[in-house]
């Protein structure tokens, strides 16, 4: 069986949990099983706000979680030939790496160098990558420390953290039997609370980052699955507590509505998902929702008046 079928088959036989990271995905059947397919690279901002969501929650996971290593690979080259040894040391262990697999490897990235020697200066890399850890610079983790220890300074984000009753708290639940996970970055007795990190750190900016990266999916996924644990008293509320690394911030409350919608887009596409089984129609792309779509000429497009007409607001 290929991986793709692999995939498939877990998700017909309910054996892989679905997320709203997983279903955000759902534009088509077939970007839904890329994102399982094909591994994602971290950009810098997540890193750097994965870094500030342990230090504010869970600074004690640090180094299970984290490396500090100012040598990392800085050129597709050196990438390709740490990955490659990571996916090696995952198949068959660091232990039965020898010097000549190192060198197997290394010529088929390098046209000259010296194996040992780039491996040496990559090898903390390596390891910590091989054991499912983030590598990060001592600058990136000084900017880190100081942006959470600013959010800290304010009254409501110390209250906030002193009232937090878990973090990082791990959901598993079924929904119309297939099984879900989700992990909320804390909550309290009322709400549950969203960390992230914007470099705009905008208010009103951030009304359109909720539509367009799909937060209020996320709202709804998440507390559907706290809803179905019994988590809160009631229907719970919802915050985000959104920074940026020049000590801006603010704390924003979703509408019940829009938690409400999201909950319908959970809906919405576990329907599609089974769908999708039923037809067997995984490589299907956009006509799968047998949507038409219009293109409309926008107010702005240039007139191209020609004589004796004018031109109309």
């Amino acid at each position: 069986m290929t991986d793709k079928e692999k995939l498939i088959e877990s998700i017909v036989k309910r054996k892989k949990h679905l997320s709203y990271s997983w279903l955000k995905n759902f534009d088509t059947p077939q970007k839904f099983l890329d994102y399982k397919l094909n591994k994602k690279q971290s950009n810098n901002g997540m890193i750097f706000g994965s870094v500030c969501d342990v230090l504010l929650l869970t600074p004690g996971e640090f180094d299970d979680k984290f490396l500090l290593a100012d040598k990392v690979p800085t050129t597709e080259i050196q990438h390709g030939f740490a990955n490659e040894l990571i996916t090696v040391i995952e198949c068959i262990g660091k232990e039965e790496l020898t010097e000549e697999i190192i060198e197997q490897i290394f010529d088929n990235h390098y046209k000259s160098g010296k194996a040992l020697k780039v491996y040496a200066g990559l090898e903390k890399y390596i390891d910590a990558k091989s054991e499912g850890k983030e590598v990060i610079s001592n600058s990136v983790y000084d900017k880190a420390k100081t942006t959470t220890e600013k959010l800290l300074k304010f009254d409501d984000v110390a209250l906030l953290m002193e009232r937090k009753r878990s973090a990082q708290r791990k959901m598993v639940w079924t929904e119309q039997s297939f099984p879900m996970i989700a992990f909320t970055d804390f909550d309290t007795p009322e709400s549950i609370f969203d960390l992230k990190f914007d470099n705009q750190c905008d208010p009103v900016q951030f009304e359109k980052t909720i539509y367009n990266r799909r937060y209020d999916l996320q709202s709804g996924t998440y507390v559907r699955g706290a809803m179905a644990l019994k988590l809160f008293e009631g229907f719970p509320q919802y915050h985000f507590l959104v920074y940026n690394d020049t000590g801006e911030y603010f704390i924003t409350e979703l509408d019940p509505a829009y938690i409400m919608y999201g909950m319908r887009q959970l809906d919405y596409y576990i329907d599609a998902l089974k769908r999708c089984i039923k037809n067997n129609t995984w490589d299907q792309s956009y006509n799968f929702f047998n949507r038409k779509f219009i293109a409309n000429k926008p107010r702005w497009a240039k007139s191209y008046l020609v004589e004796h007409e004018k031109e109309t607001a």
